[in-house]
């Protein structure tokens, strides 16, 4: 078994590129497509990731914890892999021909772009992720995922001019996910002879399906939110809001690093037995999240209008706000995400999961035909915001009789402070009139991140004295 440290390093290396290079493109993109555009590009976009929900039916969750429990056991491991597969590839089928109907009914204009896109949905069913995430081969995903990013990248800076290159970009983002579908599809040969296989097909279709039902609620305060800005208002708010929110999307993969790797060991140890060990995961990892939540969302919210400018331009502002407003979801969903994934998940006890995300859905829903008629980009920002906050909420209450952790784990006083004193010296320093510089962006960020480091040393913080001794000493 992959060492859990290594399993971060690559997941971490991961991350880092999905920060990088759209550090590199969205910049560019945003500038020679447009605000109009970029929402035209979100709002198929959206429509076609709400199929491959559907197309995937909860396998990509599913699909981890059953291979992360039957890795040891060859005799079981070929067959769960093949009959999974097996059901995805079913599902999609059915899917994409729904999808095409779709697309031909809604289209217009745009019909060649919905189809370039639509082969999202087509090639779902070849992401084997779950597979390698389940045996832990994080390396493999990091390096192939370097090598399709590179390639995506270099055609973008040779296709992508203007705005009549939408269909040049939405041609090179498939690339980026189709390439990586046929790599795992190539070389999960490696590990098992793939076959179709209707054993248990079935049973594993069940078992992923009531993850999928928390999977769809979810997709109603995330893909749903483009499509009712695009539906109630314009594709230009559309841009707006999805810019805001990739910033945010951004950030999060840190903290996701974080959760992605930590649930095959997780459900390793449940499964196996070591809820003592279980336990003193649960508590390092809930430590994690709050200590690199807190400050990022002051960061965020003190320096979202450099950031905008940074990454999109002036053209985009109005996405000042959104940003601003959704980077409380940086400390709200990783919360969720744990109480989720990390304590309910593993002793099988989904169905509560699911409850909380369409308890949190029907909120969104409501919330966005009230607000987004009359504050359009902001009204959908604020009614994720709330959202999110009701499905953590009840998270935590249907997880708290299953966990060890009591609610004052989840507030860690010493860091809040730090994060106060730190605000308070990056909003005196942005108030520079050289603050929309980018350099001057990246010199924030580092002064904050040493005075909130500082701050925590002095207050003789046990975990970020811990952390420092582990870094050090590697």
């Amino acid at each position: 078994m992959a060492s859990l440290k290594k399993n971060i390093f690559w997941n971490s290396v991961r991350v880092g590129s999905n920060l990088v290079f759209p550090l590199v493109t969205f910049p560019y993109v945003s500038r020679v497509l447009g605000p109009d555009t970029i929402g035209l590009f979100n709002y198929v976009t959206a429509i076609a990731a709400y199929f491959t929900l559907f197309a995937s039916l909860g396998f990509p969750i599913y699909g981890v914890r059953e291979i992360a429990n039957v890795k040891d056991k060859p005799e079981e491991f070929g067959n769960i892999v093949n009959s999974i597969f097996t059901a995805n590839v079913i599902a999609t089928f059915i899917v994409y021909l729904a999808y095409f109907v779709v697309a031909l009914l809604i289209s217009g204009e745009y019909l060649l772009l919905y189809f370039i896109i639509g082969l999202s949905v087509l090639m779902s069913c070849f992401s084997f992720d779950w597979f390698y995430q389940g045996i832990e081969d994080f390396r493999y995903i990091t390096v192939r995922s370097l090598i399709i990013k590179v390639i995506s990248i270099v055609g973008l800076f040779i296709f992508v001019h203007d705005k009549s290159d939408l269909l040049a970009y939405a041609i090179l983002s498939i690339v980026g996910t189709c390439g990586n579908n046929i790599l795992n599809l190539i070389r999960i040969n490696k590990y098992v002879k793939l076959r179709f296989s209707l054993v248990d097909c079935w049973k594993h279709t069940r078992g992923a399906s009531t993850l999928f039902l928390g999977t769809i609620a979810v997709s109603l305060y995330t893909n749903l939110n483009s499509i009712m800005v695009g539906a109630l208002g314009t594709m230009e708010a559309v841009g707006f809001f999805t810019t805001g929110n990739k910033v945010v999307s951004l950030v999060m993969t840190i903290i996701t690093a974080v959760t992605s790797t930590i649930i095959p060991r997780m459900s390793y140890l449940v499964g196996n037995g070591k809820e003592e060990e279980a336990a003193f995961l649960q508590k390092k990892t809930i430590n994690l999240l709050n200590y690199m939540s807190l400050p990022m969302i002051a960061g965020l919210v003190i320096l979202a209008k450099p950031i905008i400018l940074v990454f999109s331009g002036e053209e985009f502002l109005p996405s000042v706000i959104v940003l601003q407003i959704l980077s409380f979801l940086l400390i709200v969903i990783p919360w969720s995400s744990f109480l989720g994934l990390q304590i309910l998940y593993p002793i099988r006890k989904e169905k509560y999961g699911n409850y909380a995300v369409i308890i949190g859905a029907l909120v969104n829903l409501v919330l966005n035909f009230f607000l987004i008629p009359q504050y359009a980009y902001v009204g959908v920002a604020v009614s994720v915001v709330c959202a999110e906050t009701v499905i953590t909420l009840a998270h935590y209450i249907f997880a708290m009789k299953y966990m060890k952790l009591k609610l004052h784990d989840f507030i860690p006083i010493k860091s809040v402070v730090s994060t106060l004193v730190m605000a308070l010296v990056v909003y005196v320093c942005s108030c520079s009139s050289y603050s929309d510089y980018p350099v001057c962006v990246v010199v924030w960020v580092i002064v904050g991140a040493l005075v909130y480091v500082g701050t925590l040393l002095l207050m003789k913080d046990k975990f970020m004295k811990e952390m420092i001794f582990k870094i050090i000493n590697r």
